[in-house]
């Protein structure tokens, strides 16, 4: 048996703590947080679209923590990708977990799009 035949055909992969790294929030949370409901009473929250709850809930978050790309993370994952692995999420994610995955692939050369839909 080659080398070649003996990498993974699949990679499974968990968001938090594995592709992504939770860091501390923004100094400036509590006072960011504080304007934000002042400026949306939560009341309110039900009232607007699906598209606008998920903005207000994925802002709120951004002020809870922030997340960054693993060190290393893009290059693993790229060579899977060019050994012909299939990539998948496996996470018990949250409402705004995907977007904050997106965010931080951006520019990274990977997207969402790079993990199989069918195996998530």
């Amino acid at each position: 048996m080659n080398r070649a035949t003996k990498f993974p055909r699949m990679v499974l992969c968990d968001v938090y703590g594995t592709l992504l790294e939770l860091q501390p929030p923004p100094a400036d949370a509590a006072s960011r947080w504080q304007a934000m409901v002042m400026r949306r009473a939560l009341p309110e929250l039900a009232a607007r679209t699906e598209s606008e709850q998920a903005d207000f809930i994925y802002a709120h978050m951004q002020l809870c923590h922030r997340v960054s790309l693993k060190p290393g993370v893009i290059s693993v994952l790229e060579a899977c990708r060019q050994r012909g692995a299939r990539l998948a999420l496996v996470s018990n994610a949250q409402a705004y977990t995907l977007r904050e995955l997106d965010v931080a692939l951006s520019g990274s050369g990977l997207s969402l799009e790079d993990f199989d839909s069918d195996l998530n």
